[in-house]
């Protein structure tokens, strides 16, 4: 199996700005594991920084807390992102929820499903989610939430909430 070499930044809160050894711990058990090549790392504090790395088009993953400076990310600012640069992973740590929590129910229903939760954050999480992206239903079930009811057509037929 080759091994994919990226280049990727952390996008961290202010708060977060002592954590350089963590980052370094992360990126060496990330190399260490033989599938994912870290070439490049970088922090960022504003979303701002965000929104130019994603332009720049030279960064191939961006993982984020669910505050970034003072400015909390939610699925509007993914979608955007997503749209701006399909290309780029984005992978959002929730340091603030649990699963079933209702940050994790709105990037769901927003189709984000490349959230961690802090307590789960671990390289070997977070090179699985590099290398292959959750399904829809492998983040709700990640995410804890119930399964969707099916939608029932007024003539009596149930078709699925997709198609509605």
């Amino acid at each position: 199996m080759a091994v994919k070499t990226i280049n990727m930044i952390m996008a961290l809160s202010a708060s977060d700005k002592d954590i350089q050894s963590w980052l370094k711990k992360i990126v060496a058990a990330i190399n260490h594991m033989g599938k994912v090549n870290v070439a490049k790392i970088a922090a960022v504090y504003k979303k701002e920084d965000i929104d130019a790395v994603v332009r720049q088009n030279t960064y191939d993953v961006i993982v984020m807390n669910e505050k970034v400076g003072t400015d909390s990310i939610g699925g509007g600012s993914i979608k955007k992102w997503r749209q701006d640069n399909p290309r780029i992973k984005l992978i959002m740590v929730v340091p603030n929820d649990k699963k079933g929590g209702m940050k994790l129910s709105n990037l769901y229903h927003e189709e984000y499903y490349s959230a961690i939760l802090l307590a789960d954050f671990t390289a070997e999480m977070l090179v699985k989610l590099i290398l292959n992206d959750r399904t829809r239903e492998e983040a709700r079930k990640y995410y804890g939430l119930p399964e969707e009811e099916p939608v029932v057509d007024t003539e009596g037929k149930e078709v699925s909430e997709d198609s509605v």
